[in-house]
């Protein structure tokens, strides 16, 4: 009976492993950073939070730099709302989900805001988190601005000194 050889995985089993560990590292990258909001924002403001939160990632960390996929962007804020919604039960989840993904972007260098705001027709009232990307609104499905009323968004101002403004 002759020995079988093993199998060896081809080209394309090298990069199925490889995009397997990029998800399972984006994945715990997102649950961290999720713990890490939730932990702060219940002993700080959400201003302090968010100063926190503004912390580069430098090359040396070995974590990945410069401009994200938005299809990452996307599967990002679906895997917060999965483990805040379905796991931890939170009933309104845009505030952890926005601070989270704000802090992950922000270290990988994006022109991130996140804005806060209440929609001043309903009782009781209603609040609601969302982030917009070089002046974008993203992960919505139409502008909030058209609900809600903006009551704060960081950073401020200083974030429109026009173009090639850098964030502070």
């Amino acid at each position: 009976m002759a020995k079988e050889r093993p199998v060896v995985a081809g080209e394309h089993g090298k990069w199925a492993m490889a995009r397997a560990r990029l998800k399972l590292s984006s994945m715990a990258r997102v649950s961290w950073m999720l713990s890490v909001v939730a932990f702060r924002v219940r002993r700080r403001s959400v201003p302090r939070v968010l100063r926190e939160l503004e912390k580069r990632w430098k090359p040396e960390d070995g974590l990945p730099a410069g401009p994200l996929d938005p299809q990452w962007i996307l599967w990002a804020s679906k895997w917060a709302n999965f483990i805040l919604v379905r796991c931890c039960k939170v009933e309104a989840p845009c505030l952890l989900r926005s601070l989270a993904l704000y802090g992950l972007l922000r270290r990988r260098g994006a022109r991130v805001r996140i804005h806060f705001g209440v929609d001043p027709g309903s009782r009781p009232l209603r609040g609601h988190g969302w982030l917009s990307v070089d002046g974008e609104v993203i992960l919505e499905a139409r502008d909030p601005c058209e609900i809600y009323v903006e009551t704060y968004r960081h950073p401020g101002r200083r974030f429109d000194d026009g173009p090639g403004g850098q964030l502070p």
